[in-house]
């Protein structure tokens, strides 16, 4: 999904959210977009370069993005969600982290379903399903 499509379901659901969260809402929608930057970290480790508009390309290109289906995007993985909903029960602000990534998670589950019919990206750091 688009980090523009991410920043507007989002937004969205934020709406609601404002009433329990008043301007804490935009910690939430931040943190659904920027979960996004393991796949820039990704590309800076792949090629050895740093221009974010040239990573932004390269994942839209669709042959890309079938090669790409199995690699691991770390702040994608029930292990990184879990760390920080634990530390969520301690501290509101990763709570409010773990809300926004929860629900970036949510939007490509049902971003894969909808466009290829299954969700092939890893999402464990340990076991590859």
């Amino acid at each position: 999904m688009l980090p523009r499509k991410h920043f507007l379901v989002t937004f969205f659901i934020c709406i609601p959210l404002f009433l329990v969260y008043q301007w804490w809402v935009l910690l939430i929608l931040a943190s659904a977009v920027l979960i996004d930057v393991d796949h820039y970290i990704h590309y800076v480790f792949k090629f050895k370069k740093f221009n974010l508009k040239k990573a932004y390309n390269y994942y839209l290109n669709r042959d890309n993005n079938k090669k790409r289906e199995k690699l691991l995007f770390v702040f994608h993985t029930w292990e990184v969600l879990s760390i920080i909903l634990i530390l969520g029960f301690f501290f509101q602000i990763f709570w409010l982290i773990f809300l926004g990534f929860f629900i970036h998670v949510l939007e490509d589950i049902y971003d894969y379903y909808t466009r290829v019919k299954i969700y092939s990206r890893r999402i464990s750091l340990f076991f590859d399903m």
